[in-house]
């Protein structure tokens, strides 16, 4: 599993960083893959914009919230 993705699932209290009996340690499959298609479509969102003259690092962080609905 990537690191930073536990570290976000650990964030998140879908898992814990040490194992205490009860609590899972590591994200199930489905949770992994679910993380690793929000990175892909993060990083597709940024590719897009290498094409586009004026546009800066902020304009895809903050189309990145908005199609996620995050707020900063």
């Amino acid at each position: 599993m990537n690191e930073r993705i536990q570290q976000l699932g650990i964030a998140a209290g879908l898992i814990v960083e040490k194992w205490d009996g009860f609590n899972r340690r590591q994200l199930n499959p489905a949770e992994q893959k679910f993380a690793e298609l929000i990175v892909a479509e993060c990083a597709d969102l940024c590719d897009r914009y290498q094409d586009i003259p004026a546009t800066e690092p902020r304009h895809c962080a903050q189309d990145i919230r908005s199609l996620f609905g995050a707020t900063e």
